[in-house]
């Protein structure tokens, strides 16, 4: 059985300014990043199971962490959570379609011998 986590989520930003001040700026930054960085890279379809790989001390804050992330991305972001917030999945976004729509763009283009335009 799964440990539910809903309890941990994000309510109010004061849980994390209360989470900033109680690690310090500097600390809680690194892991921000940490967080940002693992949730940002997740392939769509893929799985991240906070119970197996964040440490139980840390579970809290991680999930806190990425509410915001989803916050900040004014919800136009690749990730969901499960309903018991135990789990993350990458999920198609606007911006991850647009990205990858354009890359296969720019590289059929060049296979086909498309000139590039060079800026003036």
């Amino acid at each position: 059985m799964k440990t539910d986590l809903s309890s941990c989520r994000l309510n109010s930003y004061a849980e994390i300014e209360t989470v900033r001040q109680r690690t310090g700026n500097e600390k809680f930054r690194r892991y921000r990043e940490l967080v940002y960085s693992l949730l940002y890279s997740l392939p769509e379809g893929g799985l991240f199971d906070i119970c197996e790989k964040v440490r139980q001390e840390n579970r809290a804050v991680f999930i806190k962490l990425a509410c915001l992330y989803i916050a900040e991305t004014k919800g136009n972001c690749s990730i969901e959570f499960s309903n018991d917030y135990s789990r993350i999945r990458g999920i198609a976004s606007f911006n991850r379609y647009q990205s990858e729509t354009a890359g296969a763009k720019r590289k059929a283009k060049f296979l086909a011998g498309g000139k590039r335009k060079h800026p003036p």
